[in-house]
């Protein structure tokens, strides 16, 4: 998947590695509780298979707003959606804009 521009404030970037960005999105444990009804946080180890897995059955991509990345959406082959913004940017309707 490329980048996709889905208006002026946000675009999404295919997945890379950055464990700096996105673990502190998954140690939030309310986050972790929304995503798949965790009550630990994600560890690196666990953030990466997650992605990893993500990666190989679908398109991965981190959700860029005004710059920033601020979460992340996956479209699984089977089509199901997810998508995780951080807390700090949840409640804006980042998740629902389409482009």
């Amino acid at each position: 998947m490329t980048e996709r521009i889905i208006d002026n404030q946000i675009r999404l970037t295919p997945y890379y590695r950055n464990d700096a960005v996105s673990l502190p999105w998954y140690q939030d444990r309310d986050i972790c509780k929304q995503v798949d009804s965790r009550d630990a946080p994600y560890d690196v180890e666990l953030l990466r298979r997650m992605y990893d897995y993500l990666s190989t059955r679908g398109d991965c991509c981190y959700i860029e707003y005004e710059g920033e990345l601020v979460g992340d959406v996956s479209l699984q082959d089977n089509a199901e959606i997810a998508i995780v913004v951080s807390k700090a940017f949840q409640n804006q309707h980042i998740g629902r804009r389409r482009g």
